[in-house]
This record gives C-alpha cells, structure tokens and sequence, in this order.
C-alpha cells in the first residue's frame, strides 16, 4: 500500500486483529504527526484497540506500571480488553500496578478486579481531571512503565485535551517507557 496507515488499516480487517500494537516515533516532530496524522488515519479506519509503544529498556527491567486513565474511560468498549492486557503484563513482570483515575473510573476497575479475580497488587491514586494527568502527579523513576490511556473522537470519554496528552507525556516523561492505549469503540 502506498499510504501505511490504510495499509495497516485494511490488513488489520484483513486477518481480523483484535487490537494493533504501533511503534513510538522517535523525533518528536515526528511524533506531532504521526499523532496527528497517520494515528488519526489508522484509528479512524479501525476499530481496535490500538497500543502505541516506546520501551526505552527490556520489559523485565520495570518496576511498576502506572497507568493515566481519564474520566468516563470506563465506558468505552475496550475498557476491559486492555485493562486485562496491561495487569496480565504487570502479572507477567511481577511488578505493581498504580492507577490515576477519578473515584468512578476507580469503582468500575474495582469491580472489574473482583469479577476477573486479579490478583496483580493494584493501588489508586485521585485525579480530578484529564489535564491533571500529565505530567503525572507522582514521583516517576526510570524503570516506571507509563501507560496513558486516550480516547478517539466521538468516543465517550473523549476531550479535547486528550488530543495533546500524548505530546505531553513524551516531554515530561522522555525518559520512561511508554504505552498510549486507545481503546475500541465497538463490542469485538
């Protein structure tokens, strides 16, 4: 395909993937437009759930991951998909899992802990709002894992802020990895 976002589009319905897993730009002016351009492509011709990734150290050599979640997230229809991917990594690596997120989104993930029977050592922290997710709110080390979960537009727990989040993330956190989760819009 001579455009790779539709290529990776029409293959992704192609083969049936059930989510997309992209690489990180490495410029950030490259990452402006992948992010405005090609992300905006491949997520408005998918419906996946789509993880963009950027592992600046082997994955063994996490120590926790924390993960931004914003407002209404917990309505989006892939909120169960990569909530079980992120604590089955965190499972994997043995390492602790701390989640932002307001007092709603954090009911909906205890319940969904207790339906699934988790048992990854999950904790909370309080967040107002979307733009209080990044910078992160918290102390960060190097080996942190940081997972900030997005949203498309037209989604229910889409904002305008989100759009920036992403950029944000990649200046005050450059050195972490780094995952930013988009959630499906649509029952799989």
């Amino acid at each position: 395909d001579h455009n790779p976002a539709s290529g990776i589009s029409r293959v992704s319905r192609e083969i049936m993937a059930s989510m997309l897993v992209l690489g990180w730009p490495k410029r950030p002016r490259l990452l402006e437009k992948l992010i405005g351009e090609q992300s905006d492509s491949i997520l408005g011709n998918t419906d996946k759930t789509a993880f963009m990734c950027r592992f600046l150290k082997p994955l063994p050599l996490h120590r926790r991951v924390v993960v931004a979640v914003p407002p209404l997230a917990e309505f989006e229809k892939g909120f169960s998909l990569w909530f079980t991917k992120v604590t089955q990594l965190a499972k994997e690596l043995t390492v602790p899992v701390i989640i932002l997120c307001n007092q709603a989104t954090g009911d909906t993930v205890n319940k969904l802990i207790r339906r699934r029977k988790i048992s990854v050592n999950i904790s909370f922290v309080s967040v107002g709002s979307p733009g209080d997710l990044i910078p992160l709110p918290l102390q960060t080390a190097e080996d942190d894992l940081l997972i900030l979960v997005s949203a498309r537009k037209g989604s229910a727990s889409y904002l305008s802020v989100m759009e920036v989040l992403p950029m944000r993330l990649e200046n005050a956190h450059g050195t972490n990895s780094r995952i930013v989760v988009y959630p499906c819009e649509f029952d799989q």
